[in-house]
């Protein structure tokens, strides 16, 4: 099932078959994260695809359209083209280039989006590049390349008598045009630019709209199309498929599917001109034509009776309701054996709410005795082979257990991680916990000894266990804040955990006091350095420490750990 998320993917999505997939426009991504969550909640795989420009692109035709309306003189006008493509020409008192970089308003979200999908669907491999480059601290998902069913018209074709040449850009409005039209300003023949509507003044073009008869007559006579669309090579594929001699951005990565592409960088007029006359005696043809995408699947587990045992470690205190609540996503998981020991750490009475789970069983404390003690408690009662924590106020999506036990038991390792969503909860005023933000980015790294040695970027509630792990390393602390830090620094060195580069699994914080933002999480960390791991003579880690240090003195008493990267109004 697509999800379309703006009027660009919903167009796009028409001409797809069906794939699980959410397309989204560069300017909804922010919805389509939303889209992406609740699939994610239901443990649905799906691809993620945003239709974005290429930026600089973008800017260079909305600024070149500036420009050949304010400047009639039409030598003067190709020298300030020339500016515009080199970066030269002067904008707003700065150069050109200022306005290229796709901003972190736009890149952060889009991060967000993809992260949370299990592969990427792209347009071309062109395309891919610009994604990978927001992937810096983990890979990027896998990706597949789809190519959509896109019709243009088909005619009887004439013999030319004169140069024909087809701009086809039947989305865009004739001011997008204006570099394209300014680089076929000379061309002696008929140029037709096929558009959405506006004008071209000063430009020896007939612009017509798509419903125009004319384009027929136009195609007919033709022998080269220019398709416009920098990230797009449907169109190109398309007329290539018909014998035209296709021109095309190298940004749309038509050159992967297209014999004899005739490719231009986007920015320089002449490029294009060049571009022009050669396809004019020498036409494309389809060299390559994707497959539909394969559908998605959650990995294999082997046969039930083969599996191991798997207990989940679920502290709780006067957290009823989010117990209950937890207790039901453990009860939606795929994976076929569980059990959750529920310890109650002296708190509110909640028998009545584990009874409701027959996979569960309680165990009381009699006296408070905190988060990790609890978890000890647990641990000493379950009979899983392999162990998770799961405390009242976290979550995990119906396919964390599944992918985790799956990468355990075919690579044969003895801890396994996924990537965790952090999800931003405030109380509205009618007490319910309102989603007010996101961030995809902290625990979704792979995870390294260094990093462990100054704070490692995974939660023990990311992780699954083999038992004997703790056996081999040893225990959590319990009486420090960063009992997880310091265990991920013993456990890196006696074991690589398995990354699953999926999220499957959500750390929430709430609007409200916890042990995590009321701890002196710096004097902690500084105790566990000093005392238990201090590494002496590794001075970039000293360095690296201090810097960790500095970061948490910064943040305000009470204040999250982690900011948003991704907020919702």
């Amino acid at each position: 099932m697509i999800t379309a998320v703006g009027s660009a993917a919903q167009i796009y999505a028409r001409e797809l078959d069906d794939v699980d997939a959410i397309i989204t426009d560069l300017n909804t991504v922010p919805q389509a994260v939303l889209a992406a969550l609740q699939r994610r909640e239901r443990g649905e795989p799906f691809y993620a695809m945003i239709l974005f420009e290429e930026n600089r692109l973008a800017i260079t035709y909305r600024v070149a359209a500036s420009v050949c309306a304010k400047e009639a003189d039409p030598d003067f006008r190709v020298v300030l083209l020339n500016r515009l493509s080199t970066g030269e020409l002067i904008v707003n008192d700065g150069p050109v280039t200022k306005l290229f970089p796709l901003g972190p308003e736009m890149s952060g979200p889009a991060y967000e989006f993809y992260a949370l999908a299990d592969a990427i669907l792209v347009r071309s491999y062109a395309e891919y590049a610009w994604v990978t480059s927001l992937f810096t601290r983990r890979p990027a998902p896998p990706v597949v390349r789809i190519l959509p069913h896109r019709r243009v018209p088909a005619v009887e074709r004439r013999p030319p008598t004169q140069p024909g040449i087809v701009v086809w850009a039947p989305l865009r409005d004739a001011s997008y045009l204006s570099l394209h039209g300014s680089a076929l300003a000379d061309v002696h023949g008929e140029v037709t630019c096929v558009v959405s509507g506006g004008s071209l003044p000063g430009m020896p073009a007939t612009v017509v709209t798509p419903d125009d008869p004319r384009v027929g007559e136009a195609l007919a006579r033709a022998t080269c199309v220019v398709c416009v669309e920098p990230n797009d090579p449907a169109d190109a594929v398309a007329f290539a498929a018909l014998g035209y001699g296709v021109v095309a951005p190298l940004t749309a990565g038509v050159h992967e599917y297209v014999r004899d592409a005739h490719v231009w960088n986007g920015h320089f007029p002449y490029h294009l001109y060049a571009a022009v006359v050669t396809a004019l005696g020498r036409p494309s043809s389809v060299a390559e034509r994707p497959p539909a995408p394969p559908r998605l699947r959650v990995p294999a587990l082997p046969a039930r009776d083969a599996l191991p045992l798997v207990s989940i470690i679920m502290p709780t205190y006067n957290r009823r309701d989010l117990l209950a609540r937890v207790l039901g996503a453990v009860a939606a998981q795929t994976y076929p054996r569980i059990e959750a020991v529920v310890v109650n750490d002296a708190g509110e009475a909640v028998d009545d709410v584990v009874a409701r789970f027959p996979f569960a069983r309680l165990i009381d404390h009699a006296t408070n005795k905190g988060a990790h003690a609890a978890v000890e408690t647990g641990f000493d009662a379950s009979r899983g082979a392999y162990v998770m924590f799961l405390p009242d106020d976290d979550w995990i999506y119906p396919d964390h257990v599944t992918r985790l036990m799956a990468a355990l038991l075919r690579g044969g390792g003895a801890v396994a991680h996924a990537t965790a969503l952090m999800r931003y909860l405030r109380r509205s005023p009618a007490g319910e916990d309102v989603l007010r933000g996101l961030n995809a980015t902290i625990f979704s790294q792979t995870l390294t000894l260094p990093e462990a040695l100054v704070a490692s970027p995974v939660s023990m509630n990311q992780c699954i266990f083999d038992r004997r792990v703790f056996a081999d390393v040893g225990w959590l602390l319990n009486d420090s804040a960063v009992g997880d830090n310091e265990f991920h620094m013993r456990l890196l060195q006696r074991h690589t955990p398995v990354f699953v580069p999926n999220a499957t699994c959500e750390f929430r914080d709430y609007d409200r006091p916890s042990m995590g933002k009321d701890a002196d999480l710096g004097a902690a960390l500084a105790a566990v350095y000093a005392d238990l791991h201090p590494f002496p003579g590794r001075e970039f880690l000293a360095d690296m420490r201090r810097r960790a240090l500095e970061r948490i003195a910064r943040r305000a008493p009470g204040e999250a750990a982690f900011a948003p990267t991704f907020t919702i109004s």
